[in-house]
């Protein structure tokens, strides 16, 4: 059994009930598995520089811990940031997410390309329409 994670986007001030995410438009989620805050720390770490074990903390939790399913809060700089990102940047961030987790999620560089891929596009709509991110867990 795995962890289902998705990331999606809402209205900043609300914490939505996600479920999966059959409510949501497609362009407003992206689901991808096996990510957890530690993974999610990771990629902040590439791509803004700080820390995983400092930014860790910085993805919230919103929903009671004792549920089967969670939501957490994405900071705001891994939003800007992953929406910041230029085509030229996406190998190299993919090259170092796939190592900083590789113990974790054993994922080659062309696996990240996307997932990084689908977060900056993701990230660009939160930002144009200020919203917040979110990602979610499930077993």
């Amino acid at each position: 059994m795995g962890i289902l994670s998705d990331f999606f986007i809402a209205e900043t001030g609300t914490v939505p009930e996600y479920d999966g995410g059959h409510d949501f438009p497609a362009n407003s989620r992206v689901q991808i598995g096996s990510i957890t805050p530690l993974e999610a720390a990771g990629i902040m770490e590439v791509v803004t520089g700080r820390d995983t074990f400092e930014v860790m903390g910085e993805f919230t939790l919103l929903t009671p811990q004792d549920a089967e399913e969670w939501t957490m809060s994405v900071p705001d700089e891994l939003v800007k940031s992953l929406a910041r990102l230029d085509d030229s940047q996406m190998p190299e961030i993919a090259d170092r997410c796939s190592k900083l987790t590789a113990e974790e999620l054993g994922w080659s560089p062309n696996d990240f390309l996307g997932v990084i891929s689908e977060l900056r596009q993701l990230a660009r709509l939160a930002v144009d329409k200020n919203y917040s991110m979110f990602l979610w867990n499930s077993l």
